[in-house]
């Protein structure tokens, strides 16, 4: 069950009930909350992926997308259910989720490379935002985090080995680009 809590108003405004989901091993739920930039209709995104499964078994996986919006109080399937590729998994070690203007960014892995998956909620769409080499191809994608500086979604590279510590910025626009903002040494 999910609760959409008013903090305005202090009370509990609907309670929403998560469509039945049967779970097979390697599968997992992830849940994002948002508002429509549009029509400030406050929004419930639901997806299911395969996760720790090897490469035979995800040509056969399908990525199951819902929907719920305040106003209709229903869950639906989004406009567009296509998710960038069906070998994208996310792994429980790293499960950050950030939302800047209406738009939701999941780290996550497509086999080979790290990348950042994300959804708009008034589009109602999923996009693949690929990293800067160094990022893509890191072995310990756990060491990778994000979050939000400046209005601007940032990744955190962290090198345990040699204790530095790496902000790339996301430059908005058609390419989304990343800027490497500062590396800190730590002494």
């Amino acid at each position: 069950m999910v609760v959409i809590w008013n903090l305005c108003i202090r009370k509990a405004v609907v309670a929403v009930v998560l469509p039945k989901v049967e779970y097979d091993e390697g599968s997992w739920d992830y849940l994002g909350f948002g508002v429509c930039r549009e029509t400030t209709d406050p929004k419930i995104i639901k997806f299911r992926s395969v996760t720790w499964c090897d490469i035979d078994c995800l040509s056969y996986v399908s990525w199951q997308v819902e929907f719920f919006t305040l106003s209709t109080g229903a869950w639906r399937t989004p406009f567009s259910t296509i998710f960038p590729s069906k070998s994208i998994y996310f792994s429980f070690e790293n499960y950050d989720q950030v939302v800047i203007d209406g738009v939701h960014y999941w780290l996550a892995n497509d086999i080979s490379c790290n990348l950042v998956i994300s959804f708009d909620m008034t589009r109602e769409e999923f996009t693949q935002i690929n990293l800067p080499d160094g990022l893509a191809h890191k072995s310990d994608y756990p060491l990778l985090s994000m979050s939000k500086l400046r209005e601007s979604l940032v990744v955190l590279d962290h090198d345990a080995h040699e204790m530095v510590f790496v902000v790339w910025m996301m430059e908005d626009g058609v390419s989304k680009t990343f800027t490497k903002l500062f590396i800190h040494y730590k002494l």
